[in-house]
């Protein structure tokens, strides 16, 4: 990895407000429904729960707990490589894709670069 890839030197940090806890290596994100419809719908007598979870795969579990403001992407990439029975070439593609969709789509992350910008 290159130093000054600045992928690979951003330090990804899990948001504070994110609600899980790691179980036996598992990861399960827990997420409260409190919606105006979610509680309409309640009221109206449908069974709609008020807490939701999430349970990560070994693999993604993995890479999420990796995450711990400490490791940068690189670092992260190496221990997955390290503690992971995949193929190597296919490990870190997958890793920078799930980051990516922890980002973007999940919004559970953000990022810090190596000089602390974020």
């Amino acid at each position: 990895m290159h130093k000054q890839d600045p992928v690979l030197n951003a330090i990804p940090f899990i948001k504070e407000e994110l609600n899980y806890e790691v179980k036996d290596g598992i990861v399960f994100v827990k997420f409260v429904q409190e919606h105006k419809i979610q509680k309409l719908f309640r009221k109206l007598g449908k069974k709609i729960p008020k807490e939701s979870v999430v349970e990560l795969d070994s693999y993604s579990s993995l890479v999420f707990t990796n995450i711990n403001g400490k490791n940068n992407i690189g670092q992260i990439i190496k221990n997955v490589q390290n503690n992971s029975e995949e193929e190597i070439e296919h490990l870190t593609e997958r890793t920078l894709v799930f980051l990516e969709y922890l980002l973007h789509t999940s919004k559970w992350i953000y990022y810090k670069n190596e000089e602390g910008l974020k």
